[in-house]
């Protein structure tokens, strides 16, 4: 009844050189495709950016219509915001708080962070 266990000469599987060469291989591609990705990434970043300052404009725009008075955007580059508001020039400020400041007279309507990207050093 006790047979021996044969070991057959055909054993599949990879071996460790080539499961290696496998492994530097697919570094190699996908080190050469990140770059690619981040770019990419960036990209879809500013898109999003432009289109959602697109929409800031056309709330100003809707706004001073249905108001019948003049809607600005005030632009801090130093706080990294922007204001759409009414009344005067700078009449509002967002760097203090998350909430804007406004003088007397000036309404905020909307406040939004301006995309901040690193410039890229070649």
């Amino acid at each position: 009844m006790n047979t021996p266990l044969r070991l057959s000469r055909h054993v599949r599987g990879l071996t460790l050189i080539e499961t290696s060469v496998c492994l530097a291989i697919t570094a190699i591609v996908v080190g050469a495709a990140a770059p690619s990705f981040e770019s990419m990434r960036e990209r879809r970043h500013l898109e999003g950016a432009v289109a959602q300052f697109e929409t800031d404009l056309q709330l100003a725009r809707a706004a001073a219509v249905a108001r019948g008075r003049t809607v600005r955007i005030d632009f801090h580059e130093a706080a990294g915001c922007y204001v759409v508001h009414t009344g005067g020039s700078q009449d509002c400020r967002c760097d203090a708080a998350p909430a804007p400041v406004c003088r007397a007279g000036a309404e905020p309507l909307k406040v939004a962070l301006l995309m901040v990207m690193p410039v890229p050093t070649r």
